[in-house]
């Protein structure tokens, strides 16, 4: 036996045992096997039938009756031995083929229950894969509504400091026209009271 038969075929589709290649160098030793003995019992059947028969047309020929006996006493069991191994690898060949066409089935089953599951997963990355998509976009979208914000905040703050400054110097402006006003005022009050 090879160490390849000596290690268990498992029903699992992954099994590192391929049953086709298995099955296939069983069938080859066991025709081998089968041929050899079936070579074996047909020798032997034909020495029995050929004494038999010599004897049956020469009974009085004491020799020819002796060989008889003889292959009637060594060959005739060796006859019953090679028929039971031929019918017995006949059976292993049966059970073994039935016990591989379970396993075969086991495989297929296996597989398409994995086959199923892959699918079930594949579905799930796909629908996991648009909702990142989604995602990324409703983040996108924030990205870029920060940043128009920033830029309006950048743009306000620039016109802040623009109407900040505009304001001092009118500020300025007016405080200059008061006080020149004013002065004017208290100048003309000046002369007019003396």
């Amino acid at each position: 036996m090879s160490s390849s038969q000596n290690e268990k075929c498992e029903s699992d589709i992954y099994a590192t045992q391929n049953y086709e290649v298995i099955r296939n160098e069983n069938l080859k030793k066991t025709q081998q096997l089968y041929d050899n003995l079936l070579k074996q019992y047909t020798g032997s059947y034909a020495t029995y039938l050929t004494a038999k028969t010599e004897a049956a047309n020469n009974p009085n020929n004491p020799e020819i009756q002796n060989n008889k006996d003889r292959v009637d006493s060594q060959i005739k069991p060796e006859i019953k031995n090679f028929n039971q191994k031929l019918i017995d690898i006949e059976s292993v060949v049966l059970d073994n083929n039935k016990t591989i066409r379970q396993n075969i089935d086991e495989q297929k089953k296996q597989l398409d229950i994995d086959s199923k599951e892959k699918d079930m997963v594949d579905e799930k990355i796909k629908k996991l894969e648009q909702l990142i998509s989604s995602i990324n976009d409703t983040n996108d979208t924030g990205k870029y509504g920060v940043k128009d914000l920033e830029l309006q905040f950048n743009n306000s703050t620039w016109w802040y400091y623009v109407f900040m400054v505009l304001n001092f110097i009118i500020f300025i402006l007016f405080g200059v026209l008061f006080y020149k006003n004013l002065s004017m005022f208290n100048s003309g009050s000046s002369s007019n009271n003396f």
